[in-house]
């Protein structure tokens, strides 16, 4: 001021209208005053500020100069940031003005230019190293596997989820197999054809012809040493006796009715049969009286023939003893005869075990398909120019691989604990792999569709667990139960039971992987796993091609191009924008502008997310879409990055069919995997865009630093802080020189300083590199 202004007289104005602020006196001529913090919510306070200023400038004539200064946070942060001294933030004197010929022609300061120029370098690597718009596939492949193989080595919950967990289930499997089931088992070893040994109490009849004394040798040998119930049927015929007690009780008929006998006399040599037992010395001649022996058993029961015929010869042998035992030579590797219960019994523990182990270990292939996709890493790779078909079938072998190597340790408990060897011969073990193996053939398509529908790791994990769970142990059985039970019940008549119905049932059934895993493990010791093995590996093969055509995107862009065959009108402010576009398309030169955008619409039912937009955005031009929340910023982006369908409308770099593959997009959310380095994640992208392995470390390393990011290349992205990550995405989105840069707010939740680096380079880019830049904003 004026050294003839008394500065009391100023400083009265100034507590006139702001009564709290805090003024002072640097020298007579010099006075400096807070007001304190504007409250946007106060109005009187900013009455009180307008009325000062309106006040001053009346006075301004008696002041020599004035100075105003509103500093945000931002600033303070920066000033620290810059290492100004506290003096320096009280400076009354204003700063010095840059005149033309000193700024930058893009009005940036000489020090933020050099600043921008020294990593320049970097950009022209970038440029140079990209080996053409069609990267190598088999370079591709490498990159995508080394990415699963990363991820994998550092992520210490799969052997817990993939292992542990389904060996602890089958442990327990084969622990309870073998002390429950194996008892009830019967094995081909000495065996005595003893009624009351092998079957029990049972009940036996016998009929014979009037004044003969072998029947009741019979009789007494069965009732006393046999304990058996005789029945004397006399001379009525046993068949009809026999139908009449099968229909009485059915299963008490099958259960006790083991055995009989039939005895009568006959004259005449012809009425012998062929395989009559005579002995050697005796003829026969017509008139000689001969007994006759029918000796009846029961179908269902093991060895009741056997039984049969030693009972119906005792009766000829009276006061004499006779044993007789069954040795068959023995084998390598006895195993089981199967029977009704065991049948049950074993696929019962299938259909709870077998399910429940193996669920833990499909569910794992959800996990990192669902951070891909979430977190927008999947998409970003097909941008870089990784087809559908690459990504996923790489995706699947590695995968496979992996539940290979997991299948031959699940095969351990069958081997180890094994005792009666229902399981651990070699054509069992087999059987077992090869359905192992088909399961995750089939479980880890069905995992990637899953990951498609959820937004979650978790959410996609219990989805599987529960399939698996569900279908495989409710519905085997069930299907136990209705298959094999009425074999032990009543049955309402002699008829064969009709199990079509149950039969084209468990055709559907075994479309489903988890149940048929476990009815082929069910079936092994029957040896009759074919099928299941089959159709679950057509399933597989049918829920990959599944994936692929979806992420292809070519079912939804032939639907939505007959659905859209007209473009909704546009407002009437970008009439302008449209004209220009339409004399590009018109006179077909498209290729003067990097991005062409024409008529593009996305439509939710009634709801109009993004109505008829079309913008051109030339070479070297930063293109800016601003808006509030809600208005559609985020929908075009995707729509312009190939992850959301359009309605109407279509978009063109260069050439259509490299339109992906030319795209560097940095979207809204962070582009990470936790458990990759900052180096990897660059070295997945550059690989992808085609970057030469021999110029690969070099764009890395500049890259890095290029973004201030080189002491945390060799750090987790797990670890990475929210402003880190953000520059670990911008970085991502340059790697391979690409012609159209899509930046959704790519300074969001990011601290001022890294801010101000991220606009500089974009400013580099935007100056430097033949592209163009398409950035969203808030108002």
């Amino acid at each position: 001021m004026k050294k003839s202004v008394p500065t009391k007289g100023v400083a009265r104005i100034i507590l006139t209208h702001v009564p709290k602020s805090q003024i002072q006196v640097d020298d007579f001529d010099t006075l400096s005053a807070n007001l304190g913090d504007i409250d946007v919510h106060t109005l009187i306070k900013f009455r009180c500020h307008a009325q000062l200023l309106h006040k001053l400038e009346e006075e301004r004539g008696e002041l020599e100069w004035l100075s105003v200064y509103a500093a945000a946070l931002e600033d303070v942060l920066r000033k620290a940031e810059c290492g100004l001294p506290e003096s320096a933030e009280q400076q009354p004197n204003p700063p010095a003005q840059l005149s033309p010929a000193q700024s930058a022609p893009d009005g940036t300061p000489p020090s933020q230019e050099h600043a921008v120029e020294q990593h320049l370098s970097l950009v022209q690597a970038n440029r140079t190293s990209a080996a053409g718009m069609r990267p190598n596939v088999k370079q591709q492949v490498g990159a995508l596997v080394l990415k699963r193989l990363q991820y994998a080595r550092r992520d210490f919950k799969l052997p817990v989820l993939m292992l542990l967990l389904p060996l602890s289930v089958l442990l327990l499997f084969v622990f309870i197999n073998q002390t429950l089931i194996a008892r009830i088992m019967i094995y081909s070893g000495p065996l005595e054809y003893s009624l009351l040994k092998i079957f029990g109490h049972t009940v036996a009849f016998f009929t014979a012809d009037e004044n003969m004394k072998v029947d009741q040798e019979y009789k007494r040998y069965l009732t006393e040493e046999e304990g058996a119930d005789v029945r004397d049927l006399g001379s009525d015929d046993p068949s009809e006796w026999m139908r009449e007690v099968a229909q009485s009780n059915y299963r008490r008929y099958r259960a006790r009715y083991v055995i009989g006998a039939e005895f009568r006399s006959i004259t005449n040599v012809s009425q012998l049969p062929a395989g009559a037992v005579v002995p050697a010395d005796h003829t026969i001649e017509d008139g000689d009286e001969v007994t006759e022996v029918t000796a009846w058993h029961s179908a269902y029961s093991p060895h009741s023939m056997a039984v049969s015929v030693v009972a119906a010869s005792r009766a000829f042998l009276p006061g004499w003893r006779l044993r007789v035992v069954n040795h068959p030579l023995p084998r390598e590797n006895p195993k089981p005869e199967p029977n009704p219960v065991i049948v049950i019994m074993t696929r019962l523990m299938c259909a709870v075990f077998i399910p429940v182990g193996l669920a833990f270990l499909a569910a794992t292939y959800v996990l990192f398909p669902v951070q891909e996709r979430v977190r927008n890493v999947k998409l970003l790779q097909l941008l870089s120019g990784a087809s559908p078909a690459v990504f996923w079938g790489t995706s699947f072998v590695v995968d496979l691989a992996l539940h290979a190597f997991c299948s031959l340790v699940l095969l351990l408990p069958f081997v180890l604990l094994d005792r009666h060897g229902l399981y651990s011969d070699f054509p069992t073990l087999g059987s077992i792999f090869t359905l192992t193996l088909s399961y995750g053939f089939s479980s880890i398509p069905l995992a990637y569709v899953v990951s498609l529908l959820c937004d979650q790791p978790s959410t996609g994990y219990v989805t599987i667990a529960s399939i698996s769970i569900v279908a495989g142990m409710i519905l085997n059985v069930s299907m136990t139960l209705l298959y094999l039970l009425p074999v032990l019940t009543d049955p309402p008549s002699n008829e064969t039971r009709d199990t079509s119905g149950l039969d084209a049932a468990l055709w559907v059934f075994r479309g489903i992987p988890c149940f048929s895993l476990a009815w082929g493990v069910s079936n092994c010791l029957q040896m009759s796993a074919g099928r299941d093995v089959c159709v679950m590996m057509l399933v597989g093969f049918a829920l990959l091609c599944l994936v692929v055509l979806v992420d292809s995107g070519k079912a939804s862009v032939a639907y939505w191009r007959t659905r859209c065959a007209k473009s909704p009108a546009g407002g009437t402010g970008t009439n302008e924008e449209r004209a220009r576009l339409a004399r590009l398309l018109s006179d077909g030169r498209t290729e003067q502008a990097a991005l062409v955008v024409d008529n593009l619409s996305k439509h939710y039912g009634r709801l109009q997310a993004v109505r008829g937009i079309s913008f051109t955005v030339r070479k070297h031009e930063c293109f800016g879409l601003l808006g509030m929340n809600g208005a559609g910023k985020t929908t075009t982006f995707r729509m312009l990055a190939g992850d959301l369908a359009p309605t109407a409308g279509n978009a063109y770099i260069d050439d259509v069919d490299l339109y992906q593959a030319r795209i560097g997009y940095c979207p809204q959310t962070d582009v990470a995997l936790d458990f990759l380095t900052g180096r990897e994640m660059l070295a997945l992208f550059g690989r992808l865009r085609g970057i030469s392995e021999k110029d690969l470390a070099d764009v890395i390393g500049r890259t890095l630093e290029f973004v201030e990011m080189a002491k945390y290349a060799d750090v987790t992205v797990g670890k990475y802080s929210g402003g880190t990550r953000r520059k670990l995405s911008l970085a991502v989105a340059f790697m391979g020189s690409p012609r159209v840069v899509l930046l959704d707010e790519p300074t969001a939740a990011v601290d001022p300083s890294a801010r101000r680096h991220i606009w500089s380079i974009l400013l580099a880019a935007k100056r430097h590199l033949d592209l163009a830049i398409l950035l969203s904003s808030h108002w």
